[in-house]
């Protein structure tokens, strides 16, 4: 019988190098895949300045956090993710800076409850691609002192890839590129052991638009 389905034979072979074995309980696609949770406030925005409101977004992850677990409070519910023994980085997005970025009231409240589990400053790492992004978003002015900020690069074009781990890339021929092997960040690849996503959805000329995995590829690779 026939299924419709179409097996493609083009699929360029993929050459994974890293010193890591496979985890026996793989972290994704984690304890909730595919369930998503939606929190509505006509309040969390004042649309004629533009300017959120801390506490409005503060219930509002509060809510969220407690609807997707069932946790009966707010820090049970970020206890099923989070250990004062973790590292954590919060992958942010400053590509759209000023009008599109991660915004800073939810970056706050990440830090904010991550310190309220436990997790020391030292042990918290803001993190995006490009320095100068970091640099223009300037997350680091809004949390506590010691909370880290991270950068894959100072400039584009490979002029600066010493925050990649030479030992842990994916080499591909996808479309004829220049470039074929993307190494993984040394801050993911050697010192993180969760991450938290916080992207935009933004448009892109090749897909139309891009989200969560666009947001924890760049920058991660």
């Amino acid at each position: 019988a026939e299924t419709g389905l179409q097996i493609r034979t083009d699929l360029p072979t993929l050459k994974i190098v890293s010193r890591y074995a496979p985890a026996a309980t793989p972290g994704m696609p984690g304890p909730f895949p595919g369930r998503v949770i939606k929190v509505k406030s006509d309040k969390c925005v004042d649309t004629a300045t533009n300017t959120a409101n801390d506490q409005v977004v503060r219930e509002m992850m509060a809510q969220g956090m407690r609807a997707l677990t069932g946790a009966p409070t707010t820090a049970d519910a970020w206890r099923r993710f989070f250990t004062p023994s973790d590292v954590v980085g919060i992958k942010v997005n400053c590509g759209g800076y000023p009008h599109c970025i991660s915004a800073y009231e939810i970056v706050d409240e990440t830090v904010r409850q991550l310190m309220a589990l436990g997790v020391p400053v030292s042990q918290i790492y803001i993190y995006e691609r490009f320095q100068n992004q970091m640099d223009e978003c300037n997350y680091a002015a809004r949390v506590p002192q010691g909370v880290q900020t991270v950068a894959g690069e100072r400039a584009n074009r490979n002029t600066d890839n010493s925050g990649y781990d030479p030992e842990t890339y994916l080499e591909a021929n996808l479309f004829g590129e220049e470039d074929t092997r993307s190494s993984m960040m040394r801050l993911v690849s050697k010192r993180l052991t969760k991450i938290i996503n916080i992207p935009n959805i933004k448009d892109h000329g090749a897909s139309g638009a891009t989200g969560c995995l666009k947001n924890i590829a760049y920058g991660s690779f």
